[in-house]
């Protein structure tokens, strides 16, 4: 099977064409088809394909008339063959080296789908713009990177972007769900994301970018969506029946998604002055009438329909502009107001609600109305009293507007207060929630503190408490493989026999050639003896040595005294000498590498897990390359380390995992700078920042290991971790 099928509906985007085909055809992973769907084209986008087709037997083509991108893509669904599927729209191109180490995560995790981040371009400037959209900025930083589902924390995944292009998806995954973009011209791929997102067992936020996205295109279908508006309202119907199965709050969460991303293009289409906006107004009048309130965005309320009895008002009383006056209509007479009345006239339109209280005396009058039409010639009588009334109320209306007017104003300067009010509490909140968490992570930190210890230090502790040891000890034995070393160190303070646990009990040594150790010309000389070990904690190691010894009858030819450099309260009672208690957490030195601290900690690459490279070879280059792939390898775990966090640039990826697989390194993350230069890279020295920042958000992480003595302090220093 094919690794990836790559999908792309081609719509007179010769312009872009050749660029986009030449990133896909240059990824090293070639295990791919590249199906492109000839979507109607006019301009010489056929011809194009036409000619990479006969230099590329991957690539196929498929010709139809124009029936919009969604239903291009699922035409390449038909036949693709691919493990997973990638989406690409024309116009783009792909990150360099992306497809395989992204395809190595989905294959090892079994996802379902993958979402990436993407670069987006200013098509007018060529500059890159900052979208948090296409960042993944509304996904939390603990949702990424890690296997997730949508019932997780369906609050923010309902806000994954629904883009194709910014990522992979599973095709079994697609046909087993009977997942398909909708035939809208517009708004076809929202519907295609939701229920992904629902259907996914295994799906995984990243934040690798994948595509260069050009925004501000000419022509570009976006462009043309405000003469499609409607197609939204179709798209929400769609997803509606998508997700009639998940409980109402859930439904509730993907529906405000759907409203708010509505209420963003007509904003974004009325901002842009579009010639199609009062079109739109009503079409959003009308949907909005049938869609519950609690799920509509504070700014669409105002597009609302009015309720029946507003309406019937308006239809009785209204205001026309006209080029030299105004004219007032009341139950089909109309009043013309000359420019003089200007003033009143934008008092009465920018108050109008001032008017309900008439709306409210006529009520009765209207509802009898509406009951019987056999009386109405009594009851318009009746109305057009309470007319004649509304009358003199409007003759004393510049006063009263005046004073509600100085009313507002007061209103406005109380809520302008309380505003900063508000701003200053917010302020204050948000310093005590900065102020607990840094208490919650501190707590966090003591929790998991950890004691190191070095040879140096070790050695420091025995020449501290050597005077602890009575002086007629006659040989000193170690526990391998650890306690070897504190061994030897305090037999060469005290001037003794020493040998390893197993010299001692198969009566063997190697000191100076001598054997046997214990045997007929050396048994007078031993007596008492000191077994050793470098730490004590629970014990188990220590007891193990003991009931051996027992075994042996050792411990009834000769007296048996048992220390421990380092032990904690409590297990220092099991052993005769413990020269230093720690109660903490411990690491040491001399066995870092095989302990199980290594799945909670970060490590430094270059000249910690391989060496690092010369000055030649630090090209940024080919001899980089040849580096990296062939580095000498120096300190390898024995166990998975929690994440990588290197200095090393992001594009060389795909020959990093290469080395790590070389040479067995387990890993879970592997986090590697973003940026396009080494000199780049140099000149902004902010390696250890870069470290300290992706160790300071990896919550379960407790330890950092780097190879520079600088950078581990300024590490530690701005993360607050060890």
């Amino acid at each position: 099977m094919l690794n990836i099928s790559v999908i792309i509906p081609v719509y007179n985007a010769q312009k872009y064409l050749r660029q986009c085909l030449d990133s896909i055809i240059n990824q090293p992973l070639k295990s791919i088809e590249i199906i492109c769907v000839n979507d109607g084209s006019t301009d010489d986008s056929l011809a194009i394909l036409d000619e990479y087709t006969a230099n590329d037997s991957r690539i196929i083509v498929i010709n139809q008339s124009n029936q919009g991108a969604g239903i291009a893509r699922n035409k390449g669904l038909e036949i693709a063959k691919g493990e997973y599927i990638h989406f690409v729209d024309a116009d783009d191109y792909l990150v360099e080296n992306v497809y395989e180490s992204l395809y190595g995560v989905a294959k090892q995790n079994e996802l379902d789908f993958i979402k990436c981040k993407a670069y987006a371009i200013n098509e007018q400037t060529q500059a890159k713009l900052k979208n948090s959209y296409y960042e993944l900025n509304n996904i939390p930083e603990d949702l990424r990177n890690k296997i997730i589902d949508f019932f997780q924390n369906p609050e923010f995944l309902a806000k994954t972007p629904v883009s194709p292009w910014l990522g992979f998806v599973k095709n079994e995954f697609l046909i087993v769900n009977n997942i398909r973009f909708n035939n809208l011209v517009c708004v076809n791929d929202r519907s295609f994301a939701v229920h992904a997102l629902i259907a996914a067992k295994k799906m995984m936020l990243v934040n690798d970018y994948i595509v260069y996205h050009r925004r501000n295109i000419e022509g570009s279908l976006v462009n043309i969506r405000d003469q499609h508006f409607n197609c939204h309202f179709d798209s929400y119907k769609i997803i509606k029946k998508i997700i009639k199965t998940l409980q109402n709050d859930l439904q509730d969460i993907f529906l405000r998604v759907q409203l708010r991303d509505i209420n963003g293009w007509y904003y974004h289409f009325k901002s842009n002055n579009s010639v199609y906006i009062n079109q739109m107004e009503k079409s959003l009048k009308k949907f909005l009438a049938g869609i519950d309130k609690k799920l509509i965005p504070k700014e669409l309320w105002a597009l609302k329909p009015q309720r029946l009895s507003t309406r019937f008002f308006e239809a009785i009383f209204s205001i026309k502009n006209e080029k030299t006056h105004k004219v007032v209509s009341l139950l089909g007479l109309k009043i013309k107001i000359k420019s003089k009345s200007k003033q009143m006239m934008v008092l009465l339109k920018q108050n109008s609600d001032r008017l309900h209280f008439i709306e409210d005396k006529l009520l009765g009058d209207i509802k009898e109305v509406k009951d019987t039409i056999s009386g109405r010639d009594k009851k318009f009588e009746e109305l057009s009293a309470g007319i004649k009334n509304a009358e003199i109320v409007l003759k004393g209306q510049d006063k009263k507007f005046e004073e509600l007017s100085a009313g507002i104003k007061d209103a406005k300067e109380v809520v302008k207060g309380q505003d900063k009010k508000f701003e200053e509490l917010d302020k204050k909140s948000a310093k005590l929630e900065t102020k607990v968490d840094a208490v919650k992570q501190a707590l966090l930190w003591q929790k998991n503190k950890i004691v190191f210890k070095c040879f140096q230090d070790m050695a420091d502790t025995i020449s501290a408490n050597i005077y602890k040891l009575p002086n007629d000890i006659d040989l000193v034995v170690g526990i391998p493989r650890s306690g070897i070393i504190p061994a030897y160190i305090i037999a060469g303070y005290l001037n003794r026999k020493v040998c390893s646990f197993n010299e001692f009990i198969n009566d063997y040594s190697i000191n100076k050639g001598k054997r046997p150790i214990l045997g007929k010309n050396n048994s007078k000389e031993i007596k008492k003896v000191l077994i050793v070990d470098d730490s004590i904690h629970s014990g188990k190691a220590m007891l193990r040595a003991q009931e051996v010894l027992k075994t042996r009858w050792m411990n009834a030819q000769y007296k048996l005294e048992y220390l421990a450099v380092y032990g904690r309260k409590g297990s220092n009672e099991l052993v005769d000498y413990c020269f230093e208690i720690i109660n903490e957490r411990r690491l040491f030195q001399w066995n870092y590498l095989n302990h199980t601290f290594a799945s909670q900690s970060c490590y430094d690459l270059d000249g910690l897990l391989c060496i690092d490279p010369t000055e030649e070879q630090n090209d940024d280059g080919e001899k980089y390359i040849k580096f990296i792939l062939n580095a000498k390898p120096l300190h390898i775990p024995a166990y998975e380390i929690h994440s990588i966090v290197t200095s090393r640039l992001e594009k060389y990826r795909s020959q990093t995992v290469k080395w790590l697989q070389k040479h067995h390194v387990q890993y879970k993350n592997l986090f590697m700078m973003n940026l396009a230069t080494a000199e780049e890279r140099r000149a902004l020295g902010n390696h250890a920042d870069f470290k300290a920042e992706i160790y300071k958000s990896l919550k379960d992480t407790i330890l950092f290991i780097e190879s520079n003595p600088k950078q581990a302090k300024k590490i530690a220093d701005l993360s607050g971790k060890q």
